[in-house]
């Protein structure tokens, strides 16, 4: 469903973020009337309808702007990023390290290939970017993406310069290296924030795990399978699991600690950062199933927030299909490199100005 009534004019915050990344006013026009369709077209892909809907005299001037018009979608990003850093930020919050996939058919459009996703092991002809959610008391939203390159495209050069993407991002680069590489533009831009969350195909990767270890930032990273069933294993060898004690009525589900033991860690995953202290964290949804949470935390840390910290990745789940359902994030029709990350942007300026309203769902 739309936004009936939800419009973007000369006079909103967001219009004032985006002016000054255009010199001429038909692309600021545009882009203003863009963001607007995303929230009210009848079918936010459709090139036509939006251009209709902007009163634009034809398709052309839409894909236009997402592909010859001159502005910056990585300055607009970083314009997003600080506008909800204003309206959600709070030392409190959670980044989310999301992967999405949006299926295609054919093989045309940049980065499809079939590939799995932590939601969905079984492979599939998609495209799969790795988002990133802020997740605060004040609200949730998206303030970055990245789209993955699959192995097949990186070493396929000609490829690579038909779909229009820029020499340098041409290097394969993993979900997890594209997740570490927005948390650090996270950071760097003064986002204010308590742990980086991320799912199973986050959590395997030790290059992520080491960094955000390096830098002192507290994480909770769920388990793969495998992984999770020798840790739990190797901690019950040496230690008994225990209630967590959580007592709070926000909370689903039950929660144990598998195990806490320093040297054991250590041989796992490397020291913690000096005053932190590994915790392996086992969770149990209403349904049964269980998952296995690494936790990098300061001592102390009450085991309440590490459980919120975990359940962060359910809100940043329906903000994600929020910002499908009426900002337009998947809905595109764009085959090449440059659009996907305009188009992919304008969305995530399209469900910022959604999160943002003063009837907008609020993060518990």
């Amino acid at each position: 469903m739309g936004n009936p009534g939800l419009h973007i004019d000369a006079s909103s915050e967001l219009a004032k973020l985006v002016a000054p990344l255009f010199s001429r006013s038909e692309p600021r026009r545009q882009a203003l009337a863009y963001i607007d369709g995303l929230l009210n077209a009848a079918e936010r892909g459709n090139s036509r309808l939006l251009a209709e809907h902007a009163g634009a005299p034809s398709v052309w001037s839409t894909q236009r702007l997402l592909t010859r018009a001159r502005w910056d979608a990585e300055e607009l990003r970083d314009r997003i990023r600080d506008f909800l850093g204003e309206q959600l930020g709070r030392p409190s919050a959670q980044l989310v390290l999301c992967q999405y996939e949006t299926r295609r058919t054919g093989n045309q459009a940049v980065a499809v290939a079939r590939q799995s996703t932590e939601r969905d092991p079984r492979p599939h002809n998609s495209q799969v970017a790795v988002l990133l959610c802020y997740v605060s008391p004040h609200g949730s939203a998206l303030v970055d993406r990245e789209l993955f390159l699959p192995p097949e495209w990186a070493e396929d050069p000609a490829r690579c310069a038909d779909a229009g993407i820029p020499e340098g991002q041409t290097r394969y680069r993993s979900k997890a290296a594209l997740g570490r590489e927005m948390a650090e533009r996270a950071s760097a831009g003064g986002l204010p924030f308590s742990w980086v969350v991320g799912g199973p195909g986050f959590g395997r990767d030790s290059a992520l795990r080491d960094w955000l270890r390096r830098r002192r930032l507290p994480y909770v990273l769920e388990l793969p399978p495998e992984i999770a069933h020798l840790t739990q294993l190797s901690f019950r060898a040496i230690e008994a699991p225990r209630p967590a004690g959580i007592n709070s009525p926000h909370l689903e589900g039950s929660w144990q600690v598998v195990g806490s033991d320093t040297a054991l860690s250590r041989r796992l995953w490397g020291p913690p950062a000096d005053g932190f202290r590994y915790t392996v964290l086992l969770s149990r949804n209403t349904a049964g199933d269980e998952h296995v949470h690494l936790v990098h935390a300061p001592e102390p840390t009450p085991l309440v927030s590490m459980a919120y910290a975990v359940l962060s990745r359910r809100t940043a789940d329906l903000t994600i299909r929020r910002a499908e359902e009426d900002a337009g994030l998947g809905s595109h029709q764009v085959r090449g490199w440059v659009a996907w990350y305009r188009h992919t942007t304008l969305a995530l300026a399209a469900a910022a100005v959604r999160e943002t309203r003063p009837t907008a769902h609020r993060a518990p």
